[in-house]
């Protein structure tokens, strides 16, 4: 059974991050293609190095669950925590856990960021 749950989920996924406005950064919305292969988790949205940029990578486990590491550079100071200059380098980690035909997972570090994957 949890291979079955892994092979279900190797498709290609649209992810919706929702993060929620606070005093520290106005809230965003952003869609990400991914892709999911031999249990690997990988999407980027824009070009490396430039302002806006953030990518994803991770691994599934068998049982669904996945730690996702996301990097990227900072775009509009008004979106950013504590509205840090543009191109500036962060990270953060989301815990998610798939099933067959979705994913959802939280932003582990800094501020709350609810997550979707969706199967396509």
């Amino acid at each position: 059974m949890r291979r079955t749950l892994r092979r279900h989920v190797e498709r290609h996924r649209d992810v919706r991050g929702f993060q929620r406005r606070d005093r520290r950064s106005q809230g965003v919305h952003r869609p990400i293609l991914m892709q999911v292969k031999d249990g690997v988790v990988y999407g980027e949205h824009g070009s490396d190095g430039t302002p806006g940029w953030l990518r994803f990578d991770g691994r599934i486990q068998t049982d669904g669950s996945s730690e996702i590491q996301a990097r990227g550079l900072t775009g509009s100071p008004e979106y950013s925590v504590d509205r840090v200059a543009k191109s500036t380098p962060y990270r953060y980690r989301v815990k998610a856990q798939f099933e067959a035909t979705r994913g959802t997972g939280g932003r582990r570090d800094v501020r709350p960021c609810t997550v979707v994957f969706l199967k396509q």
